[in-house]
């Protein structure tokens, strides 16, 4: 999905030059327009790369954003995760890696999310696999279910419920 660039440095509060210098660095270019527009899931992927030079965890570089009345994000002992940003509200018990996790999102034990960004609500039930994907606010993927390809050079955009093994 794109988005304006507009909306992207108000978001993250930096100027043009310096969103177009950090994707520049990730050999994404943009227009010098504010109007232009942006694949919203590579900027939100891209920041978890261990390459980034961005340290979002600097005190000197403050991310202020909504806060939503919800218990805080568990994370399960049988859990893995790596480069993964989980916010309030989440549950994580399975193996999730290079993904943006947001308020309430689930992913069970057994499931595996690779690649991916969880809007709102969007659950990724037992056994599971989400790979390069995009999944909607509230969006179920069932138990057993697989979205996504690793050799895709597309993000899998999922905004029905995927039946799973039943």
């Amino acid at each position: 999905m794109a988005i304006k660039i507009n909306k992207v440095i108000k978001d993250l509060n930096v100027g043009i030059l310096t969103l177009q210098e950090f994707l520049r660095k990730r050999g994404i270019e943009i227009e010098d327009n504010i109007n232009a527009r942006i694949d919203e899931v590579l900027t939100q992927i891209d920041l978890l790369d261990k390459k980034d030079e961005l340290d979002l965890g600097a005190y000197s570089w403050k991310i202020y954003t909504a806060d939503v009345s919800t218990l805080p994000a568990y994370i399960g002992e049988e859990a893995e995760t790596d480069r993964v940003y989980i916010t309030q509200g989440c549950e994580c018990s399975g193996k999730v890696t290079h993904t943006v996790m947001f308020t309430n999102s689930k992913v069970a034990e057994g499931a595996t999310v690779t690649d991916s960004v969880l809007m709102p609500g969007a659950v990724v039930d037992e056994g599971a696999t989400v790979i390069r994907a995009m999944i909607a606010n509230g969006v179920r993927i069932g138990k057993g279910a697989v979205v996504g390809s690793a050799d895709s050079e597309h993000i899998e955009l999922v905004s029905k419920n995927v039946k799973g093994v039943e």
